[in-house]
């Protein structure tokens, strides 16, 4: 019994856009969890750059908020991008609500280590919810349906590709 060339040749294409598909979503994944491990670091370094300025006695407490305010920011939009890439708002950019109430008015008052703490706890809470949440995405099992809607959409582009093959074939033989 031998194999039909066009049954062949349909497996073929079917095994090349199983792996194709697989690959992609697989290099989506690493790419999203290296920009998290990225907005990770950059929260802790966030609270080393805070810990050694606030140790100094002598900084004004306005311009160190301004700065840090700054860096916020920039974690914010990293944030975005990350939501952007995986087309799903996984961080909200209200999980940075705690590092922003953070009060520096109390270097007036002289309570550094206060502020120093404070960050330090928050900082450590907003990167644990950081990690849970991707965990949950990435990593649970959330059913059936859940999965196929992430992958429905990349599939469609598969679909229309093997639509046009066969299409293209179809037109060379009957033509």
């Amino acid at each position: 019994m031998t194999i039909s060339p066009w049954v062949a040749f349909i497996t073929l294409v079917l095994g090349w856009i199983f792996v194709i598909s697989k690959d992609h979503i697989a290099l989506h994944r690493s790419e999203a969890l290296k920009q998290k491990d990225s907005i990770i670091d950059k929260l802790e370094k966030l609270n080393d750059w805070l810990e050694k300025t606030v140790a100094t006695k002598s900084s004004n407490a306005s311009k160190i908020e301004t700065l840090y305010s700054a860096k916020l920011s920039d974690i914010e939009i990293r944030i975005t991008q990350i939501n952007y890439h995986v087309k799903s708002e996984i961080i909200s950019s209200t999980i940075l609500l705690p590092l922003r109430d953070l009060d520096f008015d109390l270097m007036s008052k002289n309570k550094q280590d206060e502020i120093s703490n404070r960050s330090l706890l928050n900082t450590l809470n907003v990167c644990e919810k950081i990690h849970t949440t991707f965990h949950q995405y990435y990593f649970i099992d959330k059913g059936l349906i859940k999965t196929a809607n992430k992958v429905f959409p990349e599939l469609y582009g598969v679909a229309a590709g093997l639509l046009a093959i066969l299409l293209f074939i179809f037109l060379i033989n009957y033509i």
